[in-house]
């Protein structure tokens, strides 16, 4: 036992001294073949860029389109974006812009604002009217068109099995609005309760003064509609802004998802110009300049 343990020591010893004596590898003088195997290797496909490229179109009405087919998803989104803000105000009459765009969504010729609700949640779809691109929330409140917003955006989608009826609605939507009076009561109330809530913030307070240095007596000093301003708003003042700025000038339409451009401007064609000249038809576009003023 005692020779087999001193044999097991003499080969331990041997070993050691072995590894000692053996020269020490030298390191590599440039990381040249080096091969790093901690990273996950990725496909230059997956780094490359690729934009789509926009197709341009114009709707009989003058309308100018602009659509980017992509076919991951079979639904389709619009966004269509008009110069009917609150900078177009009449004087001391904010919030006229806001209610405009709210009740459209609030009721048509041929359906009431239940119906509408009810033919989206069928559709499965989304169709929202208001302000957004330049106010502090950016149309983030519903029935927005407030805020110094500098455009009106309809923005709408739904998968692209039911794109025909949602097109007919936003048809209904932005050329035959009702301005249902019991929509605007509604409207103004709401408004009245929010701006109640608004002016006991100190950051709604702070910014309304900021805008105030700013602009001065400039469209764009106006934050919201006041209460004063609210009750002067009548269902007739919405008509004559509906008229005045709900046209093709100005605007842009841009749709993107699962269809072709000709499929999207012949499914237009059905649902906003079985009205000749669509919005146009009250007559030429009336100018601004940077600072509201009309350009004759």
């Amino acid at each position: 036992m005692k020779t087999k343990r001193t044999i097991a020591v003499l080969i331990a010893a041997a070993w050691v001294t072995a590894f000692a004596q053996a020269p020490a590898q030298e390191a590599p003088e440039t990381l040249k073949g080096v091969i790093q195997k901690k990273l996950a290797p990725v496909s230059k496909e997956v780094l490359r860029v690729k934009l789509p490229r926009a197709a341009d179109r114009k709707l009989k009405c003058g309308l100018p389109v602009m659509v980017i087919e992509s076919h991951r998803s079979p639904s389709v989104d619009l966004d269509l974006v008009l110069p009917a803000t609150s900078l177009m105000d009449p004087a001391g009459m904010a919030g006229v812009a806001g209610a405009t765009a709210s009740l459209m969504r609030e009721g048509t010729q041929k359906y009431n604002s239940q119906q509408i609700a009810e033919k989206l949640a069928q559709m499965g779809a989304t169709l929202s009217l208001g302000g957004g691109g330049g106010g502090p929330r950016g149309g983030g409140r519903r029935g927005g068109g407030g805020g110094g917003a500098q455009v009106t955006r309809l923005v709408a989608s739904a998968a692209t099995e039911n794109l025909d009826e949602l097109l007919e609605l936003v048809g209904q939507v932005l050329l035959h609005p009702s301005f249902p009076q019991e929509e605007l009561e509604r409207w103004k109330a709401q408004q009245r309760s929010q701006l109640v809530q608004m002016r006991a913030t100190p950051a709604f307070l702070g910014l309304e003064r900021l805008r105030q240095a700013l602009y001065g007596g400039d469209a764009r000093a106006i934050d919201e509609p006041t209460l004063e301003s609210l009750e002067k708003i009548r269902r007739q003042d919405l008509v004559e802004f509906y008229k005045a700025y709900y046209r093709p000038g100005n605007s842009l339409l841009g749709v993107a998802g699962d269809i072709s451009a000709d499929a999207i401007v012949a499914g237009f064609a059905l649902s906003l110009e079985s009205v000749n000249g669509v919005l146009s038809k009250y007559g030429p576009v009336e100018k601004y300049d940077a600072e509201g003023r009309k350009v004759e």
